[in-house]
């Protein structure tokens, strides 16, 4: 969780104020305003490595859809991954396509424009992120 005040840097700065801005509004230096958010990026990312961590320690298979497949064969390879480990997916393939045409910003044409990281877990359900996750 964020503080307040990290809550506060990141709405204003999320606005487009400069930092110098913030940090006149918030009556602090713009070194302050600057180290706080250093200090958010560290921590997201160490945030997003545990959550990754974690989803592919329960996990029992990870898909991973990258750029440029079409939606339809994200679907199809999210299937085949489920059935080689034995899994159901509680999501129709209907179902999972809408969720992958729209986490993965589907055009007309129906290719994915962002990666998507499908992760199955042992009772079917789905957990699908968007980006760049650091799994190793």
């Amino acid at each position: 969780m964020l503080t307040r005040r990290q809550e506060e840097i990141l709405k204003l700065r999320s606005k487009g104020l400069s930092q110098t801005t913030v940090s006149k509004l918030l009556g602090t230096t713009r070194e302050n305003v600057a180290l706080i958010e250093r200090r958010i990026r560290r921590r997201a990312r160490r945030d997003l490595e545990s959550l990754a961590s974690y989803l592919k320690a329960v996990s029992i298979a990870t898909v991973v859809l990258e750029k440029g497949f079409t939606v339809r064969e994200a679907v199809d390879l999210v299937i085949r991954e489920a059935d080689k480990v034995g899994v159901k997916l509680k999501a129709t393939s209907t179902e999972l396509a809408e969720t992958i045409k729209v986490l993965g910003s589907a055009a007309e044409n129906r290719t994915i424009n962002k990666r998507l990281y499908v992760f199955i877990g042992r009772e079917g359900e789905l957990i699908v992120l968007i980006g760049e996750l650091p799994l190793s």
